[in-house]
C-alpha cells in the first residue's frame, strides 16, 4: 500500500522525535548528548527552511509571497541555530549570554509575521504592493526600535547580563505571542483551504513559545542543559513546522473558497499598525525620561535612539505619504476619464434607444405609406400628360408627381435606415473606401468654388471587417456634409485623415466651416441645421447606425480654431488580413 504525502511525512516527523527522544534519555549530559541534539535541531531547521524555500519556488502570486517570506523567516532560525551548534560543537564550550545569535533569532520572526500580512488565502487585490511593502518597513523598523530600545542598554551601555537576559526574553516572547495572535485571527477568519495551514502554523508557533519558556525557566534553575528532556517540546515544535512545510495544507483541497468575513480589511489593519507603532515612539521616549527608574546613561541612551528612529521612520512616513498622493492623483484622472466614458456611453445608449424605437416605428410604417404614394404618383403622371385637361391642371400634376417622389425617396431612406438585416462583410481598406468617395463625389472640381482638399491618408493604414459599400455610405455622408457647411461660408479647407491607432483605423473629417451648432444632437433622427428641402436630417444617423453595426464608434465635436471634426473608429482586421486578396471596395473606379 503506497503512502500519502501526509502519511509519509508523519512517520517521518514520529521517526525524527522518536530519535531525539532516544539520545535524551539512553545519553548521558555531556559533549556528546550536545553534539547528537544540536545537529538533529540545526537539521529539522535546515530542513524546514529548505522546504519553504522550495513552496516559494513552486507557489504563485501571493503564495509564493507568502511561503518565501516564510522561508526568509526560517533561514534566519536556522542560522541562529548554526552559531549555537558551531560553539557548542566545534568550540566545546557553553553558549555565552549575551549570544551573538540572539538578534538573527529575534528578527526572524519579523518576515515570518509579513507573510501573515500577505494574506495569501485572498483574491488578488489590485492595491499598489509599494504601500503594504512600505507598512511592512515601518513595523520591522519598529520591531528594530525595541530591541535597540530595550535589549540592547543592558546588554552594552550598562553590561548588565541578568537584565539582558531578562528584557531580551520578555521581547521575544511579546514578538511570538504577537504572531501567534495574527495566526489566530487568520485561522478564525478565513474559510478556504489556507485554514488549515494558519492552524498548524498556530499551535506549532504555540509549541514553541510554551517550549521556550520552559527552557528559561530551566536555565533561571540551572537544570538545563542541550539535549535534555527540555529539548522535546522544542524539537516537536520544529517537526510540526516540518509538516506544515512539507505538506501544505492549503493544496489538499480541491475547492478554494476565498471567503472571508466581513468588516476586516487587512491593509487598512497593517496602516494602522503601523501608524500605531510610530506614535509608541514618544510615549515609550517620555517614559524613558520622566518615569524610567534606570539610570541616566541609559535613560539619554533610550531618548537618543527614539529620536533617531522617530526621525527615520518620519522619512518612510513621508515616502509613503507622497506615494499616496501620487495614487490618488492617478486615481482621480481615472475617475475623470471613467466619468467622461460613462457619459460617452450614456449617450450612445441614448442614441442607439432612439434608433431602436424609430426603426421599429418606420419599418411598418414606411411599407404602408409606399402603397398610396404608389397610386398618387401613377395618377399625378396620368394628370400631367392628360391633353384633354388645361394647363392649370397639367402643372398641378407636375407638382404633385414631383412632391409625391420627393415623398417616395423619404420612404425609401426610412426604409433604408430602419433595415435590420446583417450584411455580408469582407476585408476592406479604408483607404481605399475614402478615395472611392472622393471621385464619386467628384469634389476636386469643386475646388474651383473654394473648397479645398486635404488628403492625410496613412499609408500603413491595416483592413476592416466591413461592408464596403455601407462604408462608402458614411464617407460620402460625411464628406458631403462637410462640403455644404464648406460652401455656405463660401469655402474653406477639408481635411479627410486616416490612422492606425491601438487597434483602431480611424477616419477623421475636417472642415473650417461654420461648426455645429449642437454637438449632442448631430446624430438625432430628422435634425438638420440645412434649410428646408435640402435633407430629411437621417443621413447621420444612418451613419451612426451603419457604424455602430460594425462595431465601431463614430462622435463629433467643433474644432478650437474653428470648424467641426467627426471620427470614425473601426476594430483592426487581423494583422495578416492585408495579405489576403482585397476587397472590392478597392477595385471601385481603379
Amino acid at each position: 500500500m503506497k503512502l500519502s504525502d501526509t502519511s509519509r511525512w508523519v512517520l517521518v516527523a514520529s521517526v525524527a522525535f522518536l530519535l531525539h527522544a532516544t539520545l535524551s534519555f539512553t545519553l548521558p549530559e555531556g559533549y556528546k548528548l550536545n553534539v547528537c541534539s544540536d545537529i538533529l535541531q540545526t537539521l529539522f531547521l535546515l530542513a524546514i527552511a529548505v522546504l519553504a524555500v522550495r513552496n516559494a519556488y513552486q507557489a504563485e502570486g501571493p503564495a509564493r509571497a507568502f511561503w518565501g517570506l516564510m522561508g526568509a523567516g526560517l533561514v534566519a532560525w536556522a542560522g541562529a541555530q548554526c552559531m549555537w551548534a558551531y560553539i557548542e560543537v566545534v568550540h566545546h564550550r557553553p553558549v555565552p549570554d549575551p549570544f551573538a545569535g540572539d538578534i538573527v533569532l529575534f528578527f526572524h520572526v519579523v518576515p515570518m509575521m509579513a507573510a501573515l500580512a500577505v494574506q495569501p488565502h485572498r483574491k488578488a487585490q489590485k492595491h499598489k504592493t509599494y504601500l503594504s511593502a512600505i507598512d511592512f518597513s515601518l513595523l520591522m523598523l519598529w520591531w528594530l526600535y525595541l530591541y535597540v530600545f530595550i535589549v540592547i542598554p543592558p546588554q552594552y551601555v550598562e553590561h548588565d547580563v541578568t537584565k539582558y537576559a531578562t528584557s531580551f526574553t520578555v521581547l521575544y516572547v511579546a514578538e511570538n505571542l504577537a504572531m501567534l495572535v495574527a495566526l489566530g485571527s487568520l485561522w478564525l477568519r478565513t474559510k478556504n483551504a489556507w485554514r488549515d495551514t494558519y492552524k498548524h502554523l498556530f499551535f506549532a508557533g504555540a509549541l514553541y513559545v510554551i517550549s521556550s519558556q520552559a527552557i528559561n525557566v530551566a536555565i533561571m534553575k540551572g537544570k538545563y542543559y542541550t539535549g535534555s528532556i527540555y529539548d522535546l517540546p522544542f524539537a516537536a515544535s520544529l517537526l510540526w513546522y516540518m509538516w506544515v512545510t512539507a505538506v501544505r495544507p492549503e493544496t489538499r483541497s480541491e475547492k478554494m473558497i476565498y471567503a472571508e468575513r466581513r468588516g476586516w480589511d487587512h491593509g487598512t489593519v497593517v496602516s494602522r499598525l503601523a501608524m500605531g507603532a510610530i506614535l509608541s515612539m514618544p510615549a515609550l521616549a517620555a517614559w524613558s525620561t520622566f518615569f524610567s527608574s534606570a539610570s541616566r546613561k541609559i535613560c539619554m541612551f533610550r531618548l537618543a535612539i527614539s529620536l533617531e528612529a522617530i526621525m527615520i521612520l518620519a522619512m518612510v512616513v513621508f515616502l509613503k505619504q507622497f506615494l499616496l498622493d501620487r495614487e490618488r492623483m492617478t486615481l482621480l484622472r481615472q475617475s475623470e476619464e471613467n466619468l467622461e466614458n460613462m457619459q460617452r456611453l450614456h449617450v450612445q445608449l441614448i442614441q442607439s434607444e432612439k434608433l431602436a424605437a424609430l426603426g421599429q416605428l418606420v419599418s411598418g410604417a414606411a411599407h404602408e405609406i409606399n402603397n398610396p404614394l404608389t397610386a398618387i404618383l401613377g395618377y399625378a403622371e396620368l394628370l400631367s400628360s392628360d391633353p384633354s385637361v388645361d394647363e392649370t391642371a397639367r402643372e398641378h400634376g407636375r407638382k404633385i408627381k414631383q412632391q409625391t417622389r420627393r415623398t417616395k425617396e423619404l420612404v425609401t431612406n426610412l426604409l433604408r435606415f430602419a433595415r435590420r438585416s446583417d450584411t455580408e462583410k469582407t476585408l476592406v481598406n479604408l483607404n481605399a473606401v475614402v478615395e472611392n468617395t472622393l471621385q464619386l463625389r467628384a469634389l476636386e472640381r469643386r475646388e474651383s468654388s473654394g473648397v479645398m482638399i486635404n488628403r492625410d491618408l496613412h499609408e500603413q493604414v491595416g483592413w476592416v471587417w466591413a461592408d464596403s459599400t455601407e462604408l462608402m455610405e458614411v464617407c460620402f455622408q460625411l464628406l458631403g456634409n462637410a462640403n455644404d457647411a464648406l460652401q455656405e461660408t463660401g469655402g474653406g479647407t477639408l481635411t479627410v485623415r486616416t490612422r492606425q491607432i491601438d487597434g483602431w483605423v480611424t477616419l477623421e473629417v475636417l472642415d473650417t466651416g461654420p461648426g455645429i451648432a449642437d454637438p449632442k444632437r448631430v446624430f438625432d433622427p430628422f435634425y438638420s441645421t440645412k434649410r428646408l428641402g435640402k435633407g430629411p436630417g437621417l443621413g447621420l444617423s444612418a451613419c451612426y447606425g451603419i457604424v455602430k453595426g460594425h462595431n465601431g464608434e463614430i462622435h463629433c465635436e467643433n474644432r478650437e480654431g474653428g470648424g467641426a471634426r467627426f471620427v470614425v473608429r473601426l476594430p483592426l482586421a487581423d494583422p495578416n488580413a492585408s495579405l489576403l486578396s482585397p476587397s472590392p471596395a478597392s477595385k471601385i473606379l481603379s
